[in-house]
């Protein structure tokens, strides 16, 4: 007898193999990057949302993500504790996605004009 494994052990492998790292600034064609901030704060490094979480958040309505990596928004910031880091999350999603992402409080990194790959 062949024992079935459960949906979310699929799930959680596409979700897994999503998440990686994307190796070019420019999106693929056909695709588009969003991001939002981390929510990080200098002098509390345990501050911010980790990205495999946020990128839930894309998953859970439904939206593909092709890679996923940390970047920063390219902002020139003061060294000050409780400060924002400028640490941001970047996902790579299809384009037909993008209005779906922005719903959700994503952006197109396009919007940044000094936006810096990790």
């Amino acid at each position: 007898m062949r024992m079935q494994q459960p949906a979310c052990v699929g799930v959680a492998l596409v979700i897994a193999l999503g998440l990686t790292g994307c190796n070019e600034t420019a999106a693929r064609e056909g695709n588009a990057k969003v991001f939002k901030s981390k929510g990080g704060i200098q002098c509390e490094p345990a501050a911010g949302i980790p990205l495999e979480a946020m990128g839930m958040e894309l998953v859970n309505a439904g939206i593909d993500v092709v890679c996923s990596q940390a970047a920063s928004d390219g902002l020139i910031r003061v060294a000050l504790c409780g400060e924002s880091t400028g640490e941001i999350n970047v996902y790579e999603i299809r384009e037909e996605n993008l209005l779906d992402a922005e719903a959700l409080g994503f952006q197109s990194v396009l919007a940044l004009p000094d936006y810096i790959d990790a």
